[in-house]
């Protein structure tokens, strides 16, 4: 166990695999904080918690968001002394010796700099001659099994609740960056994360098989949205960071537009992220 680092996971109408996931990580954390944004009766999954002396549950009633949640977990954090803050998404999970390597490295790597801490999601491939502990800085890095530097929090600021979700990681790691701080990706260290629903689908232009992956239609809202905010605000700081940004958001609503079942649906939220950015209404999507 890691006496200074505690963890939180966030869920939303979770399902059994979620504990299995948490589980993965629970032995290696001194306190688990579970913030639940389910709003409907979630009784059972609650239930099941009350047997790890180690959790702390804070339950909302209603989905406040990745950001606010985030921010509830990083003060509730403090307020135990705890200076570092393992922050995991629901289908997220270690396996074999990942968390231990991620663990260790985390001991010798220079911390008062770093702002947040990364595994690699990217499924590229380390010389296996290389030091295993060497951090690539990134720009940004995504949450989920990201460690927090809760003294740069406090001097950076709080997650941007405005966004709600997605982009929410992307934007405070431009702000880590613009105080001086690192945001370092553990090449050599992975772990378990789902990106969504990844589907198998015959290419548009040339008839290859190949795989998509797409988002929900209300999520091609908050990602046109936010994007659209984070391209404006950030361009002239990290101008490559926002190139790739552009085609994320091109290559996400494009793959929308043409392989999701619901594509009208996709075109509604598109349209609609579009109108509220223009119109600076941001936070939690009005049902129209």
């Amino acid at each position: 166990m890691n006496t200074s680092l505690i963890a939180v996971v966030i869920t939303y109408y979770p399902d059994a695999k979620v504990i299995s996931n948490f589980l993965s990580y629970y032995d290696k954390v001194a306190k688990l904080i579970v913030i639940d944004n389910t709003d409907t009766n979630n009784d059972a999954f609650l239930e099941k918690l009350k047997s790890f002396d180690k959790v702390v549950l804070i339950k909302n009633g209603e989905n406040n968001g990745i950001a606010a949640s985030l921010n509830l977990a990083a003060f509730k954090a403090i307020d135990l002394g705890f200076h570092w803050l393992l922050t995991m998404d629901q289908d997220s999970s270690f396996t074999g010796e990942q968390l231990s390597q991620y663990l260790s490295c985390f001991e010798k790597l220079q911390k008062e700099t770093t702002g947040m801490f990364g595994v690699n999601h990217e499924g590229k491939t380390f010389d296996a001659q290389q030091d295993l502990c060497v951090g690539e800085k990134k720009q940004a890095i995504i949450t989920s099994g990201s460690i927090v530097n809760l003294d740069a929090f406090k001097k950076t600021g709080i997650f941007n609740e405005s966004l709600f979700i997605d982009g929410v990681d992307t934007e405070y790691c431009y702000r880590l960056n613009q105080h001086g701080y690192d945001v370092l990706m553990l090449s050599a260290v992975s772990m378990t994360h789902n990106l969504g629903n990844t589907i198998t689908v015959k290419n548009w232009h040339v008839g290859k098989i190949v795989e998509r992956n797409l988002h929900a239609p209300v999520r091609i809202y908050y990602i046109t949205r936010n994007y659209l905010l984070l391209i404006k605000r950030y361009k002239k700081d990290f101008p490559e960071e926002v190139a790739a940004l552009k085609q994320q958001l091109k290559i996400k609503i494009k793959n929308g537009l043409l392989y999701d079942k619901n594509r009208w649906k996709v075109l509604k939220y598109f349209a609609k992220g579009l109108s509220d950015y223009y119109r600076g209404r941001f936070g939690k999507i009005k049902k129209s």
